[in-house]
C-alpha cells in the first residue's frame, strides 16, 4: 500500500521551477513519516498541489507536478486527479478526499504508472490520512 502524507512543509518540497532543489531525504522535505513507516510502505507521497514530491524507501526521487484538478463533488468530498513525469514515466493519481468534520482527512483512490508507450507497469491503492 502507498500512504499519502500531506504533511510536508513548503520549504523543502518539490515545485516546477525547483527540481533541481529537491532534498534527498523524506524527512529533510518534511514529511512527518517514522523510519519504521518508511520500512513497511517503501513508496510514499508527501506534500501536496505544486509541492508534491514522491517518496521511495525514505529517499525522495524527482516527481513534478504536471498539473492538479481538484474538483468538488459535495460538500464533504473532493477528487484529484494529478499527473506526474519522472524520466520517460508518468504517474497518474485519481484520488477522493474525504472531510468528516475532524481535523483528519482521508484519501483513497489509485496510482497508476505507464511507461512512454502508455503501458501501465503499476497500479496500486491509496490510502491515508492528512495530519
Amino acid at each position: 500500500m502507498i500512504f499519502l502524507c500531506s504533511c510536508g512543509n513548503k520549504e523543502g518540497a518539490l515545485s516546477i521551477d525547483a527540481i533541481k532543489e529537491v532534498p534527498e531525504d523524506c524527512k529533510e522535505a518534511g514529511c512527518s513519516f517514522s523510519d519504521a513507516d518508511h520500512k513497511d510502505n517503501p513508496i510514499m507521497m508527501s506534500g501536496g498541489g505544486d509541492e508534491t514530491y514522491l517518496c521511495v524507501n525514505g529517499k525522495v526521487v524527482g516527481f513534478a507536478l504536471v498539473k492538479s484538478t481538484p474538483t468538488a463533488i459535495n460538500d464533504s468530498t473532493t477528487n484529484y486527479n494529478e499527473t506526474y513525469q519522472y524520466k520517460d514515466l508518468e504517474l497518474k493519481v485519481q484520488m477522493n478526499q474525504t472531510h468528516d468534520g475532524s481535523e483528519e482527512d482521508t484519501f483513497e483512490g489509485t496510482i497508476t504508472i505507464r511507461n512512454k508507450k502508455g503501458e501501465t507497469v503499476a497500479k496500486k491503492f491509496v490510502g491515508g490520512c492528512s495530519c
